[in-house]
């Protein structure tokens, strides 16, 4: 089902591309592009994004006990999110846990269930980002009337969803695979400093949209990006779709009209921010190869094995 979702949601999105974008004004408009300005500033926000990423898994890492060097967390964390931005529901993170594993620095039970609560911050983060954005956007092109009711509606809708998860009997959790994830382990202090990074990492993709944007004259608030980059990640993620192909492009083109920008404008914008998924995989290969280079140097041989391989 969820492929069949993803093509329906693929072919309708590549179609109302391919029949709306005006590709001669993208093309001129992209001729005028600083493309020093994107490949600099640009690569910057997306090391700086894989930066505090490394430092959170290290945090986490830490707290069950668990100590890796941290340039190999780095280098295994931007393979991985490499591997994600083209993967369905970005399941290519956990390739960062196989490559520990094999390195026998982890066992799986620490590595999956530090990237369950990496995953948890992260819809935590970008749902109240999306929310809070959502509402303030409402507050402004909305009447007052229509305004609380929506705003009502959203705090239902929650309410609703809450009663419904602890209605719900969480089988899986007396599996013994489950089980022996020491989640346990992550007190309050640990939570609230990765949530502070986690809001930092996410900032950090606001800011390497806003300098893509800004390379093709296309001026935002950071509050606008900051929205709109929650809000696709969600829509990313439900579509089925890897990579989002066609899917980040429309919403994308969606929101930049919604924020004031022309038709032509918007959609270059959702081209350019493309393109930055490109500059990903490129940087993604080469940390592929310095990591390759580094472990075969032995420079990486500061960790201590921790646990049990399974």
């Amino acid at each position: 089902m969820p492929m069949l979702i993803g093509m329906v949601v693929f072919t309708i999105c590549l179609k109302y591309i391919f029949q709306t974008f005006k590709w001669s004004e993208i093309a001129y408009i992209l001729r005028s592009a600083k493309l020093l300005w994107l490949l600099v500033a640009g690569s910057l926000s997306i090391l700086l994004f894989w930066f505090f990423r490394s430092l959170r898994w290290l945090v986490l890492l830490k707290a069950v006990g668990v100590h890796v060097c941290f340039l190999n967390l780095y280098f295994c964390t931007a393979m991985s999110l490499t591997v994600s931005t083209l993967t369905p529901l970005q399941s290519g993170e956990i390739l960062k846990i196989e490559l520990l594993r094999r390195q026998n620095l982890m066992d799986r039970s620490t590595g999956y269930s530090s990237l369950l609560l990496e995953r948890v911050l992260d819809v935590f983060v970008i749902s109240i980002i999306a929310v809070v954005g959502a509402i303030y956007h409402m507050y402004f092109n909305l009447d007052q009337a229509s305004f609380w009711v929506v705003l009502a509606g959203f705090i239902t809708l929650i309410i609703l969803v809450i009663s419904l998860l602890l209605k719900i009997k969480a089988r899986f959790v007396t599996t013994e695979w489950m089980k022996q994830m020491p989640l346990y382990a992550y007190d309050g202090r640990t939570v609230f400093i990765v949530m502070v990074i986690t809001f930092c990492s996410w900032a950090m993709v606001a800011i390497g949209w806003q300098v893509c944007l800004f390379s093709i004259s296309l001026h935002l608030a950071l509050g606008e990006i900051i929205f709109m980059v929650a809000s696709l990640s969600i829509i990313n993620v439900l579509s089925f779709v890897p990579g989002a192909v066609g899917v980040f492009e429309v919403g994308v083109t969606a929101f930049l009209l919604h924020f004031g920008q022309n038709a032509a404008l918007a959609q270059t914008g959702a081209i350019i921010l493309r393109f930055q998924l490109l500059l990903i995989v490129v940087l993604g290969a080469i940390h592929y190869v310095l990591w390759k280079y580094w472990k075969t140097g032995g420079d990486l041989q500061c960790n201590r094995p921790q646990g049990r391989p399974d």
